[in-house]
């Protein structure tokens, strides 16, 4: 059910009554945008803050940075180009995100585009940055305030709208100036967008003198984060009209479930709405021109729809009143002259109120309660708006009637007639999947449909931010805190668990007798770890497992690989047995774990190997390499590290920094006799060598999977590559044991006992309470999945805290769980402040615990519920120690623990809390699509997780993965919204079909055979092919467009095509013997220049080019022989960019084809005798028809067969790569479809806060027989007009 009304607002209890009321008093609110940024003749833009250069360049230099790419993809034409949100996540070097952090390569970040040609969204972005200095209305000052001015042919605005991003770091104080007649200053409106905006609108007040604009220039003032650059994404004149009171009557139909006679399929649900508008005055009339509004009546018109209830008897269109008091920007209450006609309200039980409608000073308030004359208010700057400052006998306004959105919908269709009245049709956010057409393929691996769905989305250039689903949980982590642990070490296959201990651990393989010359390819890692279903689909080799496995802690004597258990590495003259034969030569191995420094500083390794190769990694950077140095040695040879530019690693003491050392030994490269040796040692700066011990390594560590240390990569930085803050198991805790994540089986947890522990060493970027933190934004979130088997723990029940004691004051956060409560608490040297519950505590079940701070709000979470809220908090020295996880009383599980730098939402706890319980969502390993529309794509891929995709009723669109209904933990389906009856509420009902199906087979199309190896996918045509080389005789300019050349026929050049000058590409449309005309100057993004007499001219070749087998995807280089064969190379490649499907390939000859040469392409090269060869290489995903590589995966129930004959459903889709997967479908759908199950349409009054997946009781309806039956919405339709009507389809829950 819906909650909230259009401002953002919980719906009152008013509205609540209203809505189930005998009787009702219905108002629409209908608001057409009949002008936007799409509806500006002859723009011009300017700005004074344009970057040096807005072509992309193709040569290195041109590329090196990122301003010069900036200044082609962020242009100002960008700001107005008529699409408001980016859709992407552009990754830029050195960019800011929000909280105004560097970005990294941490998954988030797409990389750019090759060009503009599919039209996406990046928006404008300054060249100039702003400072550190505060500016006086908030965030940072720029030393000259960047401005862009848009100036355009005269036309109606009334709401100018300024959008900033959504991920970068966003624009604070701007000003926008209105002009007209001619350039002419009319108006000024100055905007701060808040933290969590990224829009604000600028309404031209009524007071204007006209709402005529010619030209609209935004001034920034301020930057949200210091040293970031201006963003406008876009800056929107609007010409908005309220065209409530023509609208005769209204209807929406939502869509969220489609279905053939037997089951409910996969796929797309699109929503629509009618408009019927009275047209009495002639003012919706398309064929005048004096019509008010008929020259504006297009296609793709944005409509909202908004239906409000009257929540307080009167006749007025609004309550209107005035200021008895002024109001500064602060305080929390206003007077006014009579208040006693307002809404009353309670600390439960909001209302809005607009002060200084229609003026530059426009505010909404929150407010909660009022007497006669004063109002009590909760939230200033409330709905978009800012806190302004208001007179004595301001206007203050409340709506008697509250809204709820209708939605947002766009015109398809203006139609009319002589009834004297309008119909518009209007299609939901859909329309634009089906309208966009992918047609240079679209392929993606290793991801759940929803993520897919996600990305065509954004292909469509919609928002992200504009899509829900529920994503795995511990991949949200990953992707979105600043630290997280799922505690899940690697699970080898030739063992249990790694045990958590001390020392390292080694793996060993024999060379296998005629296999010698691979002694130097290591098997480790690639191969020993459990396959994924992406590896499994993908064709991974079959394991192969060590032939010998160790770990420090075990000496030779006992076939164990260390001389001294005390050295985390000291083997000496080793060898191993295995299946009782004993090897000394050809083997190679991988001795790897963690190695904890005692103390802080400048440090070297040494390896002394004596008859090996070796290399040795730190935090996967190599620092020791003597891999192909391997020589006979009778005594071991000493191999130092140092970072790449030969200093000492500086390295933090009690932090555990990831280890790992390749190895090889083999008599063919050292000779016979020589036995093989390791040492490891360490020193520190100034000091000796000596050997690294057994206590000072781990095994296996809590691993950080997210990854935020405040690292910088420079040549001098300390900690470079160790962006992980990795935690450490104290005393062998139990770890990999059975995960409390329904959702990912293959997820691990920890089970602590009362001696163990996890420490979580001490760093800057998790100690959010710092500003001086790399990661503090003044926000945060922690969050835990626990399990506390063995109940309450005694004392104070911490559990996980990092509290620290300075000068006899505590600091730090605690998580606790007693036998009184379980909550949270916050240490911060000026007192405590705790959140909690008393809510028992089941030890049978897995909690999930979070806590969120923002505004100085700190709230706790139990299981995706808000138990309880502490007000007036500030949060700051709470980071200052180590995390510990464990407890001295009782042991406990823990799954997952996340830091974030912002507070989470409601509505994503609730999600995250959902996504712990529901079924695991699949992972595809491939994707794919091309030639069709985005809608398209999305029914086919959807079918094969029989998902459903909409856009739901607050305007979101939202993608539902194929057990979702059935999901015990998602309230919405599993517990009961509304109950109706043909008491209450319906009027009528009656069956429409029903469901079912008693034997469903799905074809299965394994992946494995059909994804081939690495092979040709396109070869140059025709045959033979060449470019010839000619020189120029005579000078030109960049703006010639004739060349004259020493010849066109010798070598011949085609009548028509591409040449090379420098490093200019043209193109010419004809030739002469001497001559190519028609020239078009600076193709493919290269700079029209200067050319002199004797410059080579070469010849181009473009190909636009469609794999013979596609999709394919590890898409190599081009192969061409006139490179690899030849030195110097006789071909360049200019221009190479590919996709799944297509590529684009432009060639030239090389400068080192002389004149008169030619270079071969393809074809018998008559100058060599040799064949050329162009083509490229990848691996295509063949789609096999042959019988032998289809599987039929079935369900059926007999007894079912025979009472109701057979309801066989039959499903054939590419993407169901498993016969699991297959079988699972089948399954579902038979114990779900098997029986006949029920739809309903039923008539009732109306329910406005209807939502699609609400489930709802019938408790009685006669004339069908129900008594207390649930059912699920799958679509409605809400008409208001003369009557009020509301159709629902029901789908019957099993």
């Amino acid at each position: 059910m819906l909650t909230k009304d259009i401002n953002g607002k919980t719906l009152s209890t008013n509205f609540q009554s209203a809505i189930n009321a005998y009787a009702q008093k219905v108002k629409p609110k209908v608001v057409i945008t009949f002008l936007d940024s799409r509806h500006l003749d002859n723009l011009t833009i300017a700005t004074n803050d344009s970057y040096a250069s807005n072509t992309k360049g193709t040569r290195p230099d041109q590329l090196a940075g990122n301003t010069s790419l900036c200044g082609y993809f962020f242009t100002p034409q960008q700001s107005v180009n008529g699409l408001q949100r980016q859709a992407f996540t552009w990754a830029i070097a050195n960019e800011k995100d929000s909280n105004g952090k560097i970005i990294r390569a941490d998954g988030n970040w797409h990389a750019m585009p090759n060009d503009l040609s599919d039209n996406y969204e990046f928006g404008w972005r300054s060249n100039s940055v702003s400072t550190n200095s505060a500016y006086v209305d908030g965030g940072y000052s720029f030393t000259t305030n960047p401005y862009v001015e848009y100036s355009f042919t005269q036309r109606k605005v009334n709401k100018v709208r300024i959008v900033t991003s959504e991920f970068y770091g966003k624009i604070s104080c701007y000003k926008v100036d209105f002009y007209n007649n001619t350039y002419s200053l009319f108006h000024t409106s100055n905007g701060t967008i808040g933290k969590d905006e990224y829009y604000k609108d600028h309404i031209l007040p009524t007071s204007a003198v006209t709402d005529m604009v010619d030209k609209i220039r935004v001034t920034i003032y301020s930057t949200q984060n210091k040293q970031d650059n201006a963003r406008i994404n876009e800056t929107i004149p609007l010409y908005e009209v309220d065209v409530t009171d023509y609208v005769v009557s209204h209807s929406i139909d939502r869509t969220g479930e489609l279905w053939e006679n037997s089951i409910p399929i996969a796929g797309t649900g699109s929503s629509s709405a009618s408009i019927s508008l009275d047209n009495t005055t002639k003012i919706f009339n398309p064929f005048d021109d004096t019509s008010t509004y008929g020259k504006y009546m297009k296609k793709d018109l944005k409509v909202n729809i908004y239906n409000g209830w009257r929540i307080i008897k009167t006749d007025e269109i609004q309550i209107s009143n005035e200021l008895k008091v002024a109001m500064n920007t602060s305080v929390t209450s206003m007077t006014l002259s009579d208040a006693s006609y307002f809404p009353q309200g309670n600390s439960t039980n909001y209302f809005t109120a607009i002060i200084d409608p229609g003026t530059d000073s426009r505010e909404v308030v929150l407010y909660s309660s009022r007497t006669d004359k004063v109002v009590t208010i909760v939230e200033r700057g409330y709905a978009g708006t800012t806190a302004k400052s208001h007179s004595v006998n301001a206007v203050v306004v409340v709506d008697p009637y509250e809204y709820v959105n209708g939605g947002e919908f766009y015109i398809d269709e203006w139609s009319g007639g002589s009834s004297m009245e309008v119909s518009v049709r209007c299609l939901d956010k859909t329309k634009f999947l089906t309208e966009k057409q992918i047609t240079t393929g679209f392929y993606l691996q290793n991801l759940t449909v929803g993520d897919a769905v996600e990305n065509l989305l954004m292909q469509t250039n919609i928002s992200k931010n504009e899509f829900t689903q529920i994503i795995p949980y511990s991949l949200y982590s990953k992707k979105n805190a600043i630290a997280s642990y799922s505690f899940s070490s690697p699970i080898w296959r030739d063992e249990d668990a790694v045990t958590p201990g001390n020392g390292l651990r080694a793996r060993i393989w024999k060379i296998e007798s005629g296999k010698e010359n691979e002694v130097k390819d290591i098997k480790a890692d690639a191969l020993d770890v459990q396959l994924s279903d992406y590896d499994k689909a993908m064709g991974s080799k079959a394991y192969i497992p060590p032939s010998y496995t160790s770990y420090s802690t075990v000496s030779t004597s006992v076939n164990g690989f260390s001389s001294n258990t005390a050295l985390a590495v000291n083997i000496s003259n080793f060898s191993f047995t295995k299946d009782s034969d004993t090897y000394s030569e050809y083997f190679n191995g991988v001795i790897d774990g963690y190695y904890i420094p005692t103390a802080s500083g400048d440090q070297s390794f040494e390896l002394l190997t004596a008859s090996s190769g070796v290399r040795m990694y730190l935090d996967d950077t190599i620092i020791i390499d003597y891999w192909n140095g391997a020589a006979p040695a009778s005594s071991p040879r000493s191999l130092t590290s140092y970072d790449y530019m030969g200093r000492y690693l500086d390295l933090d003491a009690n932090v555990p920094y990831k280890i790992r050392i390749e190895f090889y030994h083999s008599e063919g490269i050292v000779g016979s006799g020589f036995a093989f040796s390791l040492d490891l040692k360490q020193k520190a700066s100034g000091g000796s060598y000596a050997g690294v011990t057994t206590a000072s390594c781990r095994t296996v560590v809590a691993e950080d999977s997210s990854g935020c240390r405040n690292v910088t990569f420079t040549s001098s930085a300390k900690n470079r590559n160790h962006y992980r803050n990795n935690g450490l198991y104290i005393n062998s805790p139990t770890i990999d044991t059975t995960s409390g994540l329904v959702s990912e089986p293959n997820n691990k947890s920890v089970l602590l006992s009362t001696t163990s522990s996890i420490r979580i060493p001490y760093d800057e970027s998790l100690n959010l309470g710092n500003s001086s933190s790399s990661q503090y934004t003044n926000e945060f979130t922690y969050e835990a999945y626990v399990k506390f088997n063995n109940g309450a723990f005694t004392g104070d029940g911490t559990y996980l805290t990092n509290e620290t004691v300075v000068s006899s004051v505590n600091y730090g956060f605690s998580f606790f769980y007693n036998n009184s409560a379980h909550g949270f608490t916050m240490h911060t040297g000026s007192g405590s402040k705790t959140v909690s519950s008393n809510t028992g505590i089941d030890t049978d079940k897995w909690d999930h615990i979070c806590v969120t701070y923002k505004d100085s709000k700190l709230k706790y979470y139990h299981d995706g519920v808000l138990v309880d809220t502490e007000t007036n908090v500030t949060a700051s020295n709470f980071g200052v120690g180590n995390i510990e996880i464990g407890n001295a009383s009782k042991g406990f599980y823990i799954d997952e623990f996340a830091i974030y730098n912002k507070a989470l939402d409601a509505e994503t706890i609730k999600n995250r809390w959902f996504s712990t319980q529901i079924r695991p969502i699949t992972v595809f390993p491939h994707l794919y699509g091309n030639d069709q529309s985005a809608k398209e794509i999305v029914d086919a891929i959807s079918l094969a997780d029989f998902g459903r995709f909409y856009a739901n009723e607050e305007d979101r669109f939202q993608y539902n993965h194929f057990y979702r209904y059935f999901e015990p933990s998602i309230t919405q389906h599993s517990s009961i919204q509304k109950t109706i009856s043909s008491n209450s509420h319906i009027v009528s009902g009656d069956y429409n079909v029903q469901l079912q199906s008693n034997k469903i087979t799905i074809s299965v199309t394994e992946q494995n055979p059909l994804v081939s190896n690495r092979q040709g996918i396109w070869t140059a045509t025709p045959d033979p092919a060449t470019l010839g080389v000619v020189r120029l005789t005579d000078d030109i300019d960049s703006n010639d467009t004739v060349l004259l050349v020493s010849t066109t026929n010798d070598p011949p050049f085609p009548s028509s095509g591409y040449l090379k000058i420098d490093d200019e590409v043209m193109k010419y449309t004809s030739i002469s013997s001497n001559s190519f005309a028609g020239i078009e100057r600076g193709q493919f993004d290269t700079e029209a220049t200067d050319h002199y007499t004797n410059d080579l001219v070469r010849e181009a070749r473009y190909y636009e080019i469609s794999y013979d087998n596609a999709p394919a995807f590890n898409i190599q280089q081009p192969f061409i022989t006139a490179i690899s064969n030849t030195s110097p190379a006789e071909i360049e490649i200019v221009k190479f960019s590919t996709s799944s499907y297509t590529a684009q390939l432009l060639l030239a000859a090389s400068s080192s084809v002389n004149e008169g040469g030619l270079a071969f392409i393809q074809g018998n090269n008559v100058l060599t005798g040799e064949q050329d060869y162009t083509a490229i290489a990848g691996t295509p995903i063949i789609k096999q028809e042959s019988s032998n590589l289809i599987k039929k995966q079935s369900a059926e129930l007999s007894s079912d067969i025979k009472k109701y004959g057979l309801k066989e459903v039959v499903i054939d889709n590419e993407y169901i790569y498993s016969a699991a997967k297959a079988q699972e479908i089948a399954d579902f759908l038979i114990s779900k479809f098997s029986e006949p199950v029920p739809v309903l349409n039923i008539q009732t009054i109306a329910i406005p806060t209807l939502q699609i997946g609400d489930r709802i009781r019938i408790s009685n309806l006669e004339s069908l027989g129900i008594i207390d039956t649930d059912y699920w919405v799958v679509s409605h339709s809400l008409s208001v007009g003369d009557t009020l009507d509301h159709s629902i389809t029901l789908r019957k829950v099993i």
